[in-house]
């Protein structure tokens, strides 16, 4: 049995057949070590990992008021999903991830 990282696995799931939205709900600044590769790992494998802005920008992707690439559009961080504050506090996120 072949294990899989994180990344890797979005990126099977995003290839294939049925091409699924992912968010994924994650506890940054936990441990900064293991964010940093997470998301190293991800843009290796050529994913979009952006920063919902906000619990309203989710409910107006799920009421199909706002498209996913407008989300993507409208997220606070560049396309590697590395957050720009140097000293931030820990906190939980919503990613979207996309090819």
């Amino acid at each position: 049995r072949t294990r899989r990282s994180l990344p890797e696995t979005w990126a099977s799931l995003l290839r294939g057949p049925s091409k699924p939205l992912i968010l994924y709900c994650h506890t940054l600044r936990r441990y900064d070590d293991l964010d940093q590769a997470l998301f190293e790992n991800a843009k290796k494998l050529s994913l979009h990992v952006f920063e919902l802005p906000d619990a309203d920008a989710f409910h107006a992707f799920a009421s199909g008021k706002q498209k996913w690439d407008q989300l993507e559009r409208a997220a606070a961080h560049g396309s590697d999903g590395v957050p720009c504050d140097l000293f931030g506090e820990q906190r939980v996120v919503v990613y979207g991830i996309s090819l």
